[in-house]
């Protein structure tokens, strides 16, 4: 009976994965089995297991597929239905349910609550590969007719996107409206695609599960999955407690400890591997080792934390960083713009030590080669960071100066007052007081350029009002869809598209240099056709 009750359910597994009730055949057919076999009804269980043994062997009533089978399923079709969700986080059951209306219908992924956080939208959206192709056309029908009517036949084109998307972490809506601007030759903004039309079956169902693998919640929005915190319910219970305990230190003042790999997969009781990220971290004045549930996280934290490791080893070399920070000559001077003296040093100090020392280094070897092939030029490339610090510092004292002096001359020229006006925030807003910790040392390197643009603009604005407006009216339409952009920016936004709306922000720089100041040149080629292609790729993305 075991062996029977094994095989009914994998077929009826099967039903609920493809969604079809024409595998399994009927509660007659099983009956029609045993009554076959069976030389006379059995009413007590028993009479009827006196019966088997006295057979001696159960197989004449032991079902093969054959029997249980109305029509065979499909495995290549099954295969698309996988028991696991493979995702950079780790490996999530994966259940099914065929029952239309019923809260559980669909695909269901068990996901810890702690790990909630961590799982990207990316990973849920496609479902699986055996829902994709419907789960598109469902999409597409759900879009406003006029982008509707362009891709007819609606399971045609789906087919042909299912099949041809490429297999990338894009966030979904921004990935098929890049591929039909591509492929179709028009553009869906990412905005325009919704789940809300679809059937429940085609939005995954997310079972947030407690440590003993009780359900606590279920969304099929994953958009509110980072509303969880990332803290295990019940410490010392699990394969990730157990694993912190045995790998985490403090107090850490030299690589003592093994060499980190990028990852360690942890198999938990509940049904999932979860991949943790190890990396040192600073945590109030200490280093620490830990593992992280994020590789971003475990990243960011770790570079950080080898920069006070090389500190904690180094720290003559960190004192004479300091030293030349006294030093240099004209810093002092341009404090008061960016909060203060001390306050600026110390800025100039963490940004200087970022610059040279933060490195995802991952073994004693990597940790040591890099100050020993560092060490010899750490004087120079001190100086040439500070001379690229000095240089916002003077162009922005240049340019505040100006502005000032210009905005008095002329404070009774209504239009030319209100264009320095307008300089003297754009200045303020593109190197404010904290610009050492907002910007890598690859973006302060053209901040100088940037500013010596807005103090060409002041002079020549303040000389010519008609001319700046003239040519602000070629910047200003992109500066009014940059700040709807960012104004649109939420939780709910893909890193890729907050990457891309800042990107544009420094494109945008480089065509303010182009049209205002051309003898400065641009470091990129800029053109207002290439920023509207950009604002077009913005509209695809979600």
């Amino acid at each position: 009976m075991v062996h029977n009750q094994n095989l009914i359910e994998e077929l009826e597994e099967a039903e609920h994965k493809t969604r079809q009730r024409d595998i399994l055949v009927g509660t007659e057919d099983m009956v029609r089995f045993y009554h076959d076999r069976l030389p006379r009804p059995f009413h007590h269980l028993k009479t009827f297991a006196k019966f088997l043994k006295d057979q001696k062997d159960d197989q004449f009533l032991r079902m093969t597929r054959e029997d249980l089978e109305r029509n065979r399923a499909d495995q290549d079709r099954l295969a698309l239905f996988p028991d696991m969700l493979k995702t950079e986080q780790g490996h999530f059951a994966l259940s099914y349910r065929f029952n239309p209306g019923d809260d559980e219908d669909g695909i269901t992924v068990k996901v810890p609550a702690d790990m909630a956080a961590q799982i990207p939208r990316t990973a849920v959206e496609k479902l699986v590969p055996g829902l994709f192709e419907e789960k598109i056309a469902g999409l597409i029908k759900g879009l406003p007719k006029s982008f509707r009517v362009r891709l007819m036949p609606v399971q045609a084109t789906a087919a042909f996107i299912a099949k041809n998307l490429p297999q990338d972490n894009t966030p979904l809506f921004s990935q098929l409206s890049s591929f039909i601007r591509e492929r179709y030759g028009f553009t869906i903004p990412a905005t325009a695609w919704s789940e809300d039309p679809l059937p429940d079956h085609l939005k995954m169902r997310i079972s947030i599960r407690d440590h003993n693998d009780q359900e606590i919640t279920s969304l099929r929005d994953p958009a509110v999955l980072n509303r969880f915190p990332a803290k295990a319910t019940r410490p010392g219970t699990s394969a990730l407690d157990r694993a912190r305990q045995a790998f985490e230190k403090t107090g850490i003042t030299d690589w003592s400890f093994q060499d980190l790999p990028e990852a360690h997969l942890l198999d938990e009781a509940d049904g999932f591997t979860r991949k943790v990220y190890p990396g040192l971290t600073i945590e109030e004045n200490s280093l620490n080792l830990r593992l992280f549930l994020s590789r971003k996280d475990a990243e960011i934290n770790h570079a950080k934390g080898v920069r006070r490791l090389y500190e904690h080893r180094y720290t003559d070399l960190f004192k004479a960083i300091r030293k030349d920070i006294r030093n240099m000559a004209g810093l002092k001077e341009f404090a008061p713009y960016f909060g203060g003296s001390a306050a600026f040093q110390e800025a100039v100090y963490t940004c200087t030590t970022r610059h040279l020392f933060e490195k995802n280094l991952r073994s004693r070897e990597e940790f040591e080669t890099h100050i020993q092939q560092l060490r010899p030029a750490l004087y120079q490339k001190t100086k040439d960071l500070l001379k690229d610090i000095l240089a916002v510092g003077q162009a922005y004292a240049t340019c505040f100066s100006l502005i000032r002096s210009l905005s008095l001359k002329h404070q009774n020229r209504p239009q030319a007052s209100r264009i320095l006006t307008e300089l003297s925030d754009a200045l303020k807003n593109l190197v404010p007081p904290n610009f050492l910790s907002l910007y890598s040392m690859e973006r302060i390197r053209h901040l100088p350029r940037y500013v010596e643009c807005l103090r060409i603009r002041a002079q020549r604005g303040a000389d010519n009002p008609a001319k700046e407006s003239e040519k602000s009216g070629k910047v200003s339409r992109f500066e009014t869809h940059l700040a709807t952009q960012v104004m649109a920016l939420s939780e709910k936004t893909s890193p890729e598209k907050t990457q891309k709306v800042e990107d544009f922000f420094w494109l945008l720089e480089e065509y303010k240099i182009s049209v205002f100041a051309q003898e400065l040149k641009t470091a990129v080629k800029v053109s207002a056709k290439r920023l509207e292609k950009e604002l077009h790729t913005l509209t695809t993305m979600i």
